[in-house]
């Protein structure tokens, strides 16, 4: 029979706008390995077979075989059976009563009654311990009991005490295994145990020897004599990888899983009951190759896992909190190559059946609460902000609750209020998005003074309390918290190269920071940093190569700014060669290149017009212009966008499209999507906003001429969404109209006139509309970045919408699309 583990899915926090969670942790929790010894083992002892009844010894048996079935509620009601017997019968013997309180534990802890298991383990010990010294089978049974007490102080977040009886059991069974070699598996269990506890205690380099000596007891001594013991060697592998990748030694991490892989691939040839370990083995080999910048290569082998659990789940719901947590990883890894749509529909469906399943079993609600912060980040990505706040605060409603009684959930209660405060903070609810950081830091700095594993959370969180104070413009009060994260995050570098890339992250925010306070100089010095840490990380591990290129364009800002164009020229330079590979594999680099070789254009363009090597042509010269060509008039109407940011993405940002839509005088105002001039990721408005003109081909050494927007003119930004906003421009040319409002419902073939990055600027294209509703216009087509703002129009030329999306083609939305705001939305917003 294969042994199940439980998933351990995780948030785990970026260490700059907007948290986000990444890859969940691997399933393989391996609090147990062999069939000899383990929380569910409970093969009947000889004085229990002499001496308890048949029908008692009837319901320990059957408690056993629903648990196996993963009917933990059953095997409860079993249990208490046999404790009832017991508490009738106080003269039953030690170790029988010993044994049904460890399970008792174990079914408990299962249902998610973690406080209640506690008690039931704790007199398993005090009945066992006077027999330790007397006989091996009472030892036994001890080593047992206190791994068992281990796991349940640990799953109650004591994790200091958990560490004491995980040892003692070690060292028990060790004693034992020098003279009968039975009791090897049970050794590897509780080593195995025992690198678990040291790593939530932070003890990482700790854990590995344990992990390390498990691995070898299952390899050299028990898989080459008992092939039974091959599925727990693929299990503890898993282990073994992750505690290589807890280390930062990544390289070394992947070569476990792929072995655990290849074991239990070879075991489900014969015997399907090893078909779930399989799929954990394989969902961790996911983790692994995503770790190491292999996330084409990660996604084959989650894909798999879910399928083959899919499969499982059919016949067997005891396989449907492992096919949530291969879902919920799934829909990381599609976000991570840039297939958002995708990703929305693994997590969407995570959180479905993790919810249907913490209606019966409350131990499924922490999973449902990190699924539900997972929906809300799928949805923010995708532009929808206010359906991404409530499955966030129901998360951290499940979180608060679950703390409330159990302090083991107070990390899961600090990570859900960090990412709650990003969706208030999409949403312009930004006083509340402060006051969740300030929680978070508060839990976390009282979690880290006992237990150093939280630290780097406690830094997390810092540096988010220092993005929450800047988005308040308390400017000067986000470089104490972003200092002290650094801090931490440094010395724990000292120590565990794992940390490294969260101390270029500390650095390359604390150079945000001084660069929003107009101290760049100072911003210097940690970007430059950062930028030397990630060159050395990616020279042996490809992950980091969108890191490097990320402060490589930070740095080129703060060279630019600081009057140094030609070094910000090669910072650029660099990171778009690393930006161009990256981008042709995957889509969620397509952004980042795309900005990047914008900061590029635009230093060049301001470099040769400081040197004469370039001219402006004046707004007003129409030389050049096409001749005869009837959509000029258009094309002069619509204008390119250069919007610039701060923050994290300094510089300028994705271009996008606007159009003239009222004229009065030299005054004008333009029409474009919200989100082309707000930053989707940090919510900030741009700092600046150029419109570029139509001129026609231009000859060598001649620009065309750009209008500066006036964003303090326009009206009132709403604080979240998207939708047409209209801006104010001054030092229009005169033969530049406004474009007409269309008067009659959109129909037929309908024409876009805009800049889709890959079709380059004034591109126009002509696709049929599919659907009219209140709300939106949907056309039968597809457009790149660049195009949002573009106007939709009809036949004679008059405006019937304004684009605002064109969703990736995925295997959920196979074809391609084009969406746009009606008319109707325009015409409110231009009244005048």
């Amino acid at each position: 029979m294969t042994r199940r583990f439980p998933s351990a899915s995780t948030v785990r926090i970026i260490l700059y706008a907007p948290l986000a969670l990444l890859v969940a942790l691997p399933v393989g929790a391996l609090e147990r390995l062999s069939n000899a010894f383990g929380e569910s083992d409970g093969a009947p002892v000889a004085e229990a077979k002499t001496e308890i009844p048949a029908e008692v010894q009837g319901w320990f048996d059957g408690a056993k075989a629903a648990d196996s079935r993963g009917d933990a509620a059953e095997a409860l009601r079993l249990q208490k059976q046999v404790v009832a017997w017991l508490a009738a019968n106080p003269g039953a013997p030690v170790v029988f009563r010993a044994r049904t309180m460890i399970n008792m534990g174990i079914f408990l802890s299962k249902i998610g009654q973690k406080n209640e298991a506690l008690a039931p383990t704790e007199e398993a010990v005090r009945l066992l311990r006077p027999l330790e010294g007397s006989e091996t089978e009472a030892r036994r049974f001890l080593t047992m009991a206190l791994n068992s007490l281990g796991i349940r102080y640990r799953n109650l977040g004591r994790h200091q005490e958990a560490l004491a009886p995980t040892e003692e059991a070690v060292k028990n069974v060790r004693e034992l295994a020098k003279n009968n070699p039975v009791f090897l598996g049970d050794l590897a269990g509780t080593l195995n145990n025992l690198g678990n506890q040291y790593s939530a205690l932070g003890r990482r380099q700790e854990a590995l020897a344990p992990t390390e000596e498990a691995v070898k007891i299952l390899r050299k001594v028990l898989a080459k004599t008992n092939p039974a013991f091959l599925d727990d060697l693929g299990m503890a592998l898993i282990n073994l990888g992750n505690r290589y990748s807890d280390l930062g030694r990544r390289q070394e991490a992947l070569a476990p899983p792929e072995e655990a892989v290849k074991i239990l691939r070879e075991l489900t040839k014969t015997n399907p009951s090893f078909l779930g370990d399989l799929a954990s083995s394989l969902t961790n080999l996911g983790i692994r190759y995503s770790d190491l910048g292999r996330r084409q290569e990660a996604l084959a082998p989650t894909e798999e896992a879910a399928k083959i659990l899919r499969e499982l789940a059919k016949n067997n719901p005891v396989f449907l909190g492992d096919l949530a947590g291969t879902l919920n990883n799934l829909g990381n890894q599609y976000s991570e190559l840039g297939r958002r749509q995708e990703a929305l529909a693994s997590t969407e469906e995570a959180v479905k059946f993790r919810r249907e399943l913490a209606k019966t079993n409350p131990a499924y609600l922490n999973d449902l609460a990190t699924s539900l912060t997972n929906l809300g980040i799928r949805y923010s990505y995708l532009g929808r902000r206010q359906e991404a706040l409530a499955p966030t605060e129901e998360a951290v409603k499940i979180s608060r609750d679950l703390a409330k009684t159990n302090p083991a959930f107070l990390g899961d209660l600090a990570g859900s209020l960090a990412n709650v405060g990003n969706r208030y903070s999409d949403l312009g609810r930004r006083q509340e998005a402060s006051a969740s950081a300030e929680e978070a830091v508060k839990i976390y700095r009282e979690l880290a003074k006992t237990n150093p594993a939280f630290l780097n959370d406690l830094a997390t969180s810092l540096t988010n309390l220092g993005i929450r104070y800047s988005d308040l413009g308390r400017r000067q009060e986000t470089l104490a918290p972003t200092e002290e994260a650094l801090k931490i995050v440094r010395d724990l570098a000292k120590t565990n190269p794992a940390f490294l890339d969260d101390l270029a992250r500390a650095l390359n925010n604390l150079g945000v920071r001084y660069s929003e306070l107009g101290r760049r100089q100072e911003a210097l010095a940690p970007t430059e940093e950062a930028v030397k840490i990630y060159r050395e990380l990616a020279m042996t591990n490809p992950a980091f190569l969108g890191d490097l290129a990320n402060s490589l364009n930070s740095l080129g800002y703060i060279q630019l700014e600081l009057g140094q164009p030609e070094i910000a020229r090669e910072a650029y330079e660099e990171a778009l060669k690393f930006y161009r590979p990256l981008a042709a594999n995957n889509l969620a680099y397509q952004e980042d290149l795309q900005r990047t070789q914008n900061n590029l254009d635009e230093v060049n363009r301001k470099e040769g017009i400081r040197t004469g090597a370039k001219q402006v042509l004046a707004a007003t010269n129409v030389n050049y212009l096409p001749q005869g060509d009837p959509l000029t008039p258009v094309k002069r109407a619509v204008v390119l966008l250069w919007p610039t940011f701060s923050g994290k993405k300094a510089g300028v940002g994705l271009l996008g499209t606007g159009f003239v839509v009222r004229r009065q005088g030299d005054r004008a105002w333009i029409v474009t999507a919200l989100h082309v001039v707000r930053d989707l990721e940090s919510n900030a408005l741009a700092t600046k906003v150029e419109a570029q003109l139509f001129t026609g081909p231009l000859p060598a050494g001649v620009v065309a001429p750009r209008l500066e927007v006036l964003l303090s003119q326009g009206p009132a930004l709403p604080a979240s969404g998207d939708e047409p906003i209209v801006f104010e421009v001054r030092g229009l040319p005169p033969d530049i109209q406004p474009l007409p409002l269309a008067t009659t419902p959109a129909q037929g073939v309908l024409m876009v006139v805009g800049h889709p990055s890959k079709a380059g600027p004034w591109t126009v294209v002509s696709y049929p509309l599919l659907k009219t509703t209140d709300q939106a216009l949907l056309l039968d087509g597809g457009l790149d970045p660049g195009a949002s703002g573009s106007p939709v129009l009809s036949a004679s030329r008059q405006v019937v919408g304004v684009v605002y999306d064109s969703p990736e083609v995925s295997k959920s939305r196979p074809i391609a699309q084009v969406w746009a705001f009606p008319v109707k939305a325009l015409k409110e917003k231009i009244a005048p």
